[in-house]
């Protein structure tokens, strides 16, 4: 077979990027292409960031890193990305119905000859794919962030040569990728199915009481695994005169992001409070927009799309604690009209901030219609709705009701407040949906049992779950399920 010099990447989305930056260091010429004209552009960004933070780690020079993003270039159509190209990776959305329209399609842009690899994290691709094209057909399943994790598992289908799989690995180890070729295709692959049998052994020695869950966190550490990972931090600085308030200055919350990321390199970094306005009632006026977060570029950042009032009687604060203070009742008024909502998404979008919008009322969803009408907003869609406390009122029935009124290709989830918490992140999770927990939401573990951490919570929410048969995202999961590109680099 003739020599691979040019390669197609379908799909600019979570994985995308990656690849082609790592095809792309290998010398290949990379044309990528996605149906959707604001993926491409966030495909464009995602690479270039990808690229720079190789020159400021010292693992590229400048010149390097040029030559790298020349060698990639973005294609208008799907028949001009695969014209005259080798190799064809496929790292569309994780959808059988959507792949299999891909494919269709695809059968009629290429030659026999072209291998076609697939970069599906769970399904059976060849089980989805046309059965003319299975002779051409491989699996090669990436780990995100794609240009910096090695491993690479091949998989060949029955009907494709083995000269397919071997011109496959020989591509990946040119790109300085340590391929696996497994003998046929299993759900999970090696590497996470590994993942699983680890899970299931820490559930074994908690729920046997063998030693504690920090015996098991630091024994890891310390051993075979370099890092620890969660799926994502909710992050709000605090003003540092006032305890109890969100800071106004995005040096703080720039210098929370560089500390989180040092100490967990691929966890997703979410900002909190944009979008809205308070009113002070004894100046009778009201103040700007939350936006100080967004200076910060986090990955993700939450939009309160509500508007409520309440009144808060604040308990003194005595040293040694810090900012001391008297008692005083806290006034709190906020707003986020829908013009608030739209001008902030949009903003958001411009620095490639994607929207988490937190909904504290049933109503408060009318605003995702005029944010989509505006194309300030783009799929999948991240709702965090808040039960109890100022939020929904907390039953099944509600949050069944809910569910049903979110767009489609929507990700939701669950905030418990106080008492409810447990209740209200059980009920998430029996019924497919993603939760959160913490300290902001709730101070109690239990009854009269002020919570420790917001590690106890978290170890609640990963018993409960494999109770009820849900896996734990990893975070490349979780950037993947988002839409979510590499990680953001930060410093401060």
């Amino acid at each position: 077979m003739e020599t691979i010099q040019k390669i197609a990447v379908i799909g600019a989305g979570t994985m995308g990027p990656g690849i082609a930056q790592a095809l792309a260091t290998g010398g290949y010429v990379v044309s990528i292409w996605d149906p959707v004209a604001e993926a491409r552009e966030r495909g464009k960004s995602r690479l270039s960031d990808g690229v720079e933070t190789f020159v400021r780690n010292g693992t590229l020079d400048q010149e390097q890193a040029e030559k790298i993003k020349q060698r990639v270039t973005f294609a208008a159509s799907l028949e001009e990305s695969v014209a005259q190209a080798g190799m064809i990776i496929e790292a569309i959305v994780e959808n059988v119905e959507i792949k299999k329209t891909f494919y269709r399609e695809l059968s009629k842009q290429i030659d026999k000859n072209v291998i076609v690899a697939s970069n599906t994290s769970a399904l059976n691709i060849f089980e989805i794919v046309p059965e003319e094209m299975l002779p051409q057909q491989l699996i090669m399943h990436w780990y995100g962030p794609a240009q910096l994790v090695p491993l690479v598992e091949v998989i060949k289908s029955e009907q494709a040569p083995q000269a397919y799989a071997d011109a496959a690995m020989e591509v990946l180890r040119r790109c300085g990728k340590a391929p696996v070729l497994m003998k046929k295709f299993i759900q999970g692959y090696i590497v996470n199915r590994l993942q699983q049998c680890l899970n299931r052994e820490v559930f074994y020695l908690l729920d046997n009481d063998i030693c504690t869950a920090a015996d098991i966190d630091y024994a890891a550490k310390i051993s075979f695994i370099p890092r620890a990972m969660v799926l994502g931090f909710c992050i709000h600085a605090r003003d540092p005169i006032n305890a109890w308030a969100t800071s106004s200055t995005p040096e703080a919350f720039k210098k929370v992001n560089a500390l989180v990321r040092a100490k967990c390199p691929d966890v997703i970094i979410n900002n909190t409070c944009v979008g809205g306005r308070r009113f002070d009632e004894e100046k009778n006026v009201m103040l700007p927009n939350l936006l100080y977060s967004l200076e910060a570029e986090p990955e993700v950042g939450s939009v309160d799309i509500t508007c409520y009032s309440m009144i808060r009687n604040m308990k003194d604060r005595k040293e040694p604690l810090k900012s001391p203070r008297e008692a005083f009742k806290w006034n709190y008024n906020y707003m986020c009209t829908q013009n608030d909502a739209v001008r902030t998404t949009k903003l958001m979008q411009e620095k490639g901030i994607k929207p988490e919008f937190e909904v504290f009322g049933i109503n408060d969803l009318k605003y995702v219609d005029t944010m989509m009408k505006e194309n300030s907003i783009s799929a999948p869609y991240w709702f965090q709705m808040l039960f109890g406390g100022s939020g929904i009122y907390p039953c099944a029935e509600v949050m069944m009701t809910v569910t049903k009124l979110l767009p489609a290709e929507s990700l939701f989830s669950v905030i418990g407040v106080g008492a409810c918490q447990s209740a209200m992140i059980a009920l998430a999770i029996a019924l497919g949906h993603h939760v959160r927990v913490g300290l902001e939401d709730n101070l109690f573990y239990g009854p009269h049992d002020l919570a420790k951490s917001n590690a106890q919570f978290v170890e609640r929410v990963v018993r409960i779950a494999k109770e009820l048969g849900r896996p734990i995202a990893t975070p490349a999961q979780a950037r993947e399920m988002m839409g979510l590109g590499a990680p953001r680099s930060y410093t401060y």
